[in-house]
């Protein structure tokens, strides 16, 4: 059974127009460019502040490291894709959750 909660959530989703962008190609491409912005291309200042961030090239793609500052190195590591990597830059959020969950576990 779905919860109200994801009901609503689902509602807003649709009044958004969200789907639609991803369902039409002709619209995809239309509006891509504003989903692409640079300056969403890298961590933003808050992230880089809480953590320390490293970039390096994989294949020709930007790879990112994340480590709590301070405190001694760990093994655990954590990995985080996010969604629509292909299409869509990395949103604050994503960079938000991904510093979060090395700051809140053992990885260094």
């Amino acid at each position: 059974m779905v919860s109200a909660q994801a009901k609503i959530k689902m509602a807003l989703l649709r009044a958004s127009g969200q789907k639609r962008f991803y369902d039409n190609a002709s619209a995809l491409h239309h509006r891509l460019p504003r989903h692409q912005k640079k300056s969403m291309a890298r961590p933003p200042r808050r992230v880089r502040r809480r953590c320390s961030v490293e970039q390096h090239e994989v294949n020709g793609f930007p790879c990112f490291t994340f480590r709590p500052r301070g405190g001694a190195p760990s093994d655990l590591h954590v990995l985080h894709l996010h969604g629509g990597g292909y299409v869509e830059q990395v949103e604050k959020r994503h960079w938000r959750y991904a510093a979060d969950l090395v700051r809140g576990s053992a990885a260094r």
